[in-house]
């Protein structure tokens, strides 16, 4: 993501889980109220049925992967 730039979820179905790791720069991960900063070489597990987003509040550009996992059964 370029500095600056964010992106908006108003959440998955419920059992949805997302494991995001941050390769470069510092993801602002928000959970619904709740405002997490997963630094460069960290990894956060987040339930994510409900309001999230991902930012890059920082001067550098950042690079994350995310693996969803949706267990509906």
């Amino acid at each position: 993501m370029k500095p600056g730039e964010h992106y908006v979820s108003h959440g998955h179905p419920n059992r949805t889980t997302e494991l995001l790791y941050v390769e470069a720069g510092e993801l602002t991960l928000t959970l619904g109220e709740e405002i997490i900063h997963v630094p460069q070489g960290c990894s956060i597990v987040a339930q994510t049925n409900r309001y999230h987003s991902y930012a890059n509040a920082g001067a550098e550009e950042l690079f994350f992967s995310m693996t969803v996992a949706s267990l509906q059964r």
